[in-house]
């Protein structure tokens, strides 16, 4: 899904939530692995611990 369709569906969600974008999308870049490492833990975060359901 294109970046605009993917805020879209983020923004029509209710309850809690939260957004990591990618700050160059998919093309890589010098902080692409950190970047991917943040986004790992970030995702094994909220598998542990995930937001209360609305």
């Amino acid at each position: 899904m294109p970046p605009v369709g993917q805020f879209a569906v983020f923004r029509a969600l209710t309850g809690p939530k939260a957004r990591l974008a990618l700050a160059a999308g998919h093309v890589e870049h010098p902080g692409r692995a950190a970047e991917d490492r943040l986004m790992r833990a970030a995702f094994a975060q909220w598998l542990r611990d995930p937001p209360p359901s609305a």
